[in-house]
């Protein structure tokens, strides 16, 4: 077939290419000549038939045989297909590819191969293709761009892979210098004339460089330039000032600090790319393991490693000798596990200790200080944290932590981010914090710096009794959220020998964070389970009222919750503080409604509101919560219109001083009104506006009860599919995130809403696990309770066990005595047909005589019966 004759799948690459049309990219050319319309269509090839280094030999064989067919008669063509096959040009140093060099450049002299020394590839590369994109496009508008980032990042492959995709675009060939075994910086432009092959017999290297380059285009790649960083700048400056066809491409753990420099700092690498490099490398040393990208465990791994390609490297090795599990199980000590790395490596690279150990050898000593004392935070910090907390008696020496901390950021020690509200905030590679730790504890300065940092957390939260509120509101909270790791790193260290009043401190003065972001419940329960064990007589007296406030909140069960109450007043009594005082009553008032003790309750609200009102502008809040709390007991009292016009002041009130807290409660207590009045399009317009109050203030409570008041109210509206979605979105939060009450709420209402299209075994199955959630600490005699006594009363009559029915109805009733809300609600499931079928098979008498049985039943008894099924 002569070449006239083929039909060639690369024509219009190669007629455009040839000549040299405006606007060929190299975008241009992988569209033309990609995977599945170029090399693998002409010879039936599939995609992944060039993965991996043997598919590059495929294709370069695939190449010859298109050459072989008068298909490619330039080097310039075939590198093109090499391209947008996303493979790295030819190479002089593989024989079979330097054949093939010599054969295409035989034809026209003139469009010889633009030349490279870039080294092959010895393994395949894998992801950050968004990277290559972002870089390839910052070449395009810097004539010196300087990858940085955290040794063992991958900088030195992304620049490889980067340089060989753009190899067209140069017209005299991509350059590869690399420093790392340089240690002498004055042989800078020696080593890179020796690349240039060129001669300096009577003149510098650096004259014989610029000579050569003044009137060449390439792409000079400057690899490991950190320790020669000052030479390196001068080198790159006078290339660029005299060459003006000459790019550069740097890569450093600091910016060259050159004029024109764009730096860009390569990013750890995507969860899923990460777990694809582990699986590959892991699958080179031990094929016979069965790995995945989706393995939990491997994802696990990438994560404690930071996505650093290196570290990723070095444990995937491990599998020669360890388990995956033992691998993930020993990360905690990563810098003995990630040793010994494969020969060839630098020096520097075979192990993580080593990698490191060159950064932080190089810094001076106040950046060495600095660096392992930051090793004490837990999740990032503010420079102000930094400043407060890195001066250490008897410290003579000042640590500029601004110029410092910019010195650790430039040599990619220390990361940083912006928040959405514009402050800066720090942080370590978690890599970089252990080593950190071991620093700090080779110092001997571990235990004050622990000390230094919990007083610093301390001093921040301090012990208040308002309520976190006003214009401000959200960006205190979401302070207090950002350091969260922190503070529970300060509260482990006050109750593990350190310090239990200062532990007692940041539980008291964190009770309305952990109240109003309650995705922290759990830590919340559990630190004020520590605090309240840690109490004595030489507490404080506001300190221990603060711990005993946390304690109603977060350990209360229904027999205890009033005796606690009392507690938060009697010790806010007895250290005089009346915001305290006032507090606290309006804590007593709302556990004694809901022991339907309404009297006492309202009493002790006229008391609080009364103190609060005295204080002046420090009770404000307290007033606020008056006007709601006096809503909420006249809506259980069934005087609707007096609760809504208590819920309107309150919200507009709330609204006033931006109280998104008070706003969002505010919001859902008036959407059950007008539930309560068959108003189910307003009730839905009011649940969710709390909703987006909710996520705004991301109040996990919240969110959670705007969800199952949408669900209900759906479900009231016979739009069971909606419903069905908005419920089961509300129990995935509740297990991920809330308590067992609300997550035994989310689980009735989805048994609701399952019972509404027949479910019945299944809405049996969440009722059982909600009432086991309640049993554990709140017992059943509450609103959750009964309304999980409904579905089961129901699912009884649906198998026609008219007895157990009735057993159920009077545990139901039992039940909606001992607490306020008794009236008729639309929410409330219609079982009242079962009522007359029950008689009429039980007979009259014997199903009083059943209803009466089960009324009498103890609740533990109770319990045990309706969980029998």
């Amino acid at each position: 077939m002569t070449k006239t004759q083929t039909p060639h799948p690369f024509g219009e690459l190669l007629t455009q290419y040839r000549q040299r049309k405006p606007g060929l990219t190299q975008t241009r050319l992988a569209e033309m000549a990609g995977y599945d319309q170029a090399i693998l269509v002409r010879m039936g090839q599939g995609k992944k038939d060039l993965t991996g280094p043997s598919g590059r030999e495929r294709a370069v064989r695939l190449i010859e045989t298109l050459a072989d067919q008068g298909g490619l008669t330039l080097l310039d063509e075939a590198n093109a297909l090499l391209l947008a096959a996303d493979m790295s040009p030819l190479f002089e140093r593989q024989p079979s590819e330097a054949r093939l060099i010599e054969r295409l450049s035989r034809s026209q002299p003139s469009h010889r191969l633009r030349r490279t020394n870039l080294p092959a590839p010895l393994t395949s590369f894998v992801g950050r293709a968004q990277e290559i994109a972002e870089v390839r496009r910052l070449l395009n508008t810097a004539r010196l761009l300087t990858l940085i980032g955290a040794g063992g990042s991958g900088k030195t492959r992304l620049a490889q892979r980067v340089a060989a995709d753009v190899l067209l675009h140069y017209s005299d060939g991509v350059w590869y210098v690399e420093f790392a075994s340089l240690t002498d910086p004055s042989l800078i432009a020696d080593m890179v004339a020796r690349v240039f092959g060129l001669h300096t017999e009577g003149r510098t290297a650096q004259e014989a460089v610029a000579t050569y380059l003044q009137e060449r285009q390439l792409l000079l790649v400057l690899d490991n330039c950190e320790h020669l960083i000052e030479a390196v700048a001068e080198f790159a400056f006078a290339v660029l000032r005299t060459c003006s066809r000459v790019t550069i491409l740097a890569t450093s753990r600091e910016g060259l600090n050159v004029e024109g420099e764009a730096l860009w700092r390569v990013p750890p690498m995507q969860p899923d790319e990460a777990g694809q490099l582990f699986v590959e490398r892991a699958t080179a040393s031990r094929s016979d393991i069965p790995l995945s990208t989706h393995d939990e465990t491997v994802a696990h791994i990438c994560q404690r490693l930071d996505g650093m390609p290196l570290a990723i490297e070095l444990a995937a090795a491990r599998l020669q000798t360890l388990g995956l599990s033992d691998i993930a199980a020993r990360l905690d000590d990563r810098f003995s596990l990630l040793a010994g790395g494969r020969r060839g490596a630098l020096p520097r690279h075979q192990t993580l200790r080593a990698l490191i150990d060159w950064s932080y050898d190089a810094l001076s000593e106040p950046e060495k200080v600095a660096f392992r004392r930051l090793g004490v935070f837990v999740g990032g910090w503010e420079l102000e944290q930094a400043e407060q907390g890195l001066i250490l008696e008897p410290d003579t020496e000042s640590l500029d932590m601004i110029s410092i901390q910019s010195q650790l950021i430039a040599k990619s020690l220390v990361s940083i981010y912006s928040n959405a509200g514009g402050h800066s905030r720090f942080y370590f590679l978690e890599t970089l914090r252990e080593y950190a730790k071991e620093k700090l504890l080779e110092s001997g300065e571990m235990p004050a710096m622990r000390r230094r940092h919990a007083e610093i957390f301390a001093l921040q939260i301090g012990i208040s009794t308002s309520i976190i509120d006003g214009p401000d509101q959200k960006e205190r909270l979401d302070r207090i959220q950002r350091d969260h790791e922190n503070l529970e790193a300060a509260l482990e260290w006050s109750f593990s020998g350190g310090s239990t009043l200062m532990g007692c401190c940041l539980v008291s003065g964190l009770v309305c964070f952990w109240a109003m972001r309650t995705r922290f419940k759990r830590q919340a329960s559990h630190w004020t389970q520590v605090a309240k064990q840690s109490l004595s007589d030489q507490t404080p007296l506001l300190v221990q009222a603060g711990v005993w406030m946390a304690v109603t909140m977060f350990l209360s069960t229904n027999e205890s919750v009033i005796d606690d109450a009392q507690m938060v007043v009697h010790l806010y009594q007895l250290a005089g503080d009346e915001e305290g005082i006032a507090h606290g009553k309006f804590r007593l008032a709302q556990c004694l409604f809901w022991s339907n003790r309404k009297v006492e309750g309202l009493l002790l609200l006229e008391e609080g509101v009364a103190l609060a009102r005295n204080i002046g502008e420090l009770g404000e809040w307290l007033v606020r919560l008056n006007i709601y709390c006096l809503g909420t007991f006249a809506d259980n009292d069934g005087n609707l219109e007096r609760a809504e016009c208590y819920y309107e002041e309150a919200l507009h009130q709330y609204q006033a001083v931006s109280d998104l807290s008070g706003t969002g409660e505010t919001l859902l207590a008036l959407s059950s009104l007008a539930v309560e009045r068959f108003e189910f399009d307003a009730a839905l317009r009011l649940a969710d506006q709390a909703l987006v109050v909710s996520q705004e203030l991301e109040d996990v409570s919240m969110e959670i009860s705007s969800r199952l008041r949408i669900a209900e109210v759906l479900r009231l509206l016979r739009k069971f599919d909606k419903s069905e979605e908005v419920v089961l979105e509300a129990l995935q939060i509740s297990r991920d995130y809330s308590g067992e009450y609300q997550l035994a709420w989310a689980s009735v209402i989805a048994a609701r809403t399952a019972l509404s299209q027949d479910r019945f075994n299944e809405a049996y199955s969440l009722v059982s696990n909600a009432l086991k959630l309640l049993a554990r600490r709140y017992g059943i005699q509450n609103d959750c309770g009964s309304v999980a006594m409904e579905v089961l009363i129901w699912h009884a009559g649906q198998l026609l066990q008219w007895k157990r029915y009735a057993h159920l109805f009077g545990i139901r009733a039992k039940l909606r005595s001992g607490f306020p809300s008794r009236r008729p609600n639309p929410m409330d499931l219609d079982i009242g047909t079962y009522i007359a079928k029950a008689r009429t098979a039980l007979g009259d008498e014997a199903y009083k005589a059943a209803y009466t049985e089960g009324r009498a039943m103890p609740f533990e008894i109770a319990i045990e019966y309706a969980l029998a099924a």
